[in-house]
């Protein structure tokens, strides 16, 4: 049977959304041949190269993009595209459901309508607070129009059920897509005078909140302190937000460049490179749904220290090493034992790849998610 889909990626812009988006976009002519689709993007000429005579491609004027209008726009703009298009299914990326009496799938990846924790908010300016607040109402509002939810694990179906009253969940596991080109990624050498001496972490993530990157400032403070071998590289840029402002700044002002690398955000080539450059990963995130990062990762085979969440519990299993998020100590103490005991990295990468087999390909997700629509 043929259908017309209006797929919403408007607000998929940075991070694993954007990653998700592109991979759904890209693989849509794997899918229903004689279907049609209108897809709702950020900016179109970015993904012109994916319309056709079954794909359109559609954006809308910049001032839509502004965060505050986009209530408005989800509550009159983007039912009126749905209508004119013509659409019988809806599949949606977006935070919140868009209030339509069309068959609606919605991917949901927003972790804070789950995770109502103070230490978790608290870390929020009230801006944030307060638009992340607005938007929550929002989720509760149109919850009713969502027909089936994705989810990409476990823990986000039972918190789901938990904290918003939703059931009609579909567990879909989570792929990530791996450009692996053809380029030498041993050539760029992102970390400067890199020394065979130091044990070097990464966190690879753009600037969030709840990434909780400001702790590894301190971290860093103690390592050098304690004059450990350790050096952990962040990838994160001002523009992203004005507490990564604060946190290149703290590190100048607190002396521990030289522990804490940034080597600014990475495209596919610089990923690649820079998982060859470092011994492991280190994500101290206090709040996600998935994280694509922890099965790069294992993909790279790179050992995990990382949060002690029921989130990444689910996503790594035993392919990593736990501590608490917002302590230095428990922090400190979890990476040591990448020094005091040598197998215990040999056991979290064994573990990662025997975990990775869990993650299928994008197109096997994808062939999922379509059977909903």
């Amino acid at each position: 049977m043929s259908k017309r889909v209006f797929i919403n990626g408007f607000n998929s812009v940075t991070g694993g959304g954007r990653s998700i988006l592109n991979s759904v976009i890209g693989l849509i002519g794997t899918q229903q041949t004689n279907w049609k689709y209108c897809v709702l993007v950020r900016d179109a000429a970015e993904y012109r190269k994916h319309a056709s005579k079954d794909i359109v491609i559609v954006d809308l004027p910049k001032i839509c993009r502004v965060r505050a209008f986009y209530p408005f726009v989800n509550r009159f703009v983007i039912p009126r595209m749905i209508k004119s298009f013509n659409a019988n299914s809806v599949l949606n990326f977006a935070d919140i459901a868009t209030p339509v009496n069309v068959h609606q799938v919605f991917y949901f990846d927003w972790p804070y309508a789950i995770y109502t924790d103070p230490f978790i908010w608290n870390q929020l300016d009230f801006p944030g607070w307060i638009s992340r607040k607005i938007k929550l109402h929002y989720v509760k509002k149109y919850k009713s129009y969502v027909n089936e939810y994705v989810v990409q694990t476990r823990t986000v179906q039972n918190r789901l059920r938990e904290k918003l009253g939703i059931f009609n969940t579909h567990i879909v596991p989570n792929a990530v897509s791996f450009d692996e080109g053809s380029h030498n990624p041993n050539s760029l050498k992102l970390i400067k005078d890199k020394s065979e001496k130091y044990f070097y972490l990464l966190c690879l993530a753009y600037y969030y909140p709840h990434k909780n990157i400001e702790i590894l400032v301190e971290l860093c403070q103690k390592i050098k302190e304690l004059e450990l071998p350790f050096r952990i590289v962040i990838t994160i840029s001002p523009n992203q937000h004005k507490n990564a402002r604060q946190i290149l700044k703290n590190i100048e002002r607190r002396n521990v460049g030289d522990i804490l690398l940034n080597v600014g955000p990475l495209d596919a080539i610089g990923v690649r490179s820079i998982y060859s450059e470092v011994d492991a990963v280190i994500l101290p995130t206090i709040l996600e749904t998935f994280s694509g990062s922890y099965v790069e990762a294992m993909h790279y085979g790179k050992p995990i220290y990382t949060s002690d969440m029921d989130f990444a519990k689910d996503v790594c299993g035993d392919a990593a090493e736990y501590f608490d998020p917002n302590s230095i100590d428990s922090i400190l103490r979890a990476i040591s034992k990448s020094l005091s005991d040598p197998d215990v990295n040999t056991r979290l990468i064994a573990a990662g790849k025997k975990q990775l087999e869990k993650y299928g390909s994008w197109e096997n997700s994808i062939s999922q998610i379509w059977k909903l629509l």
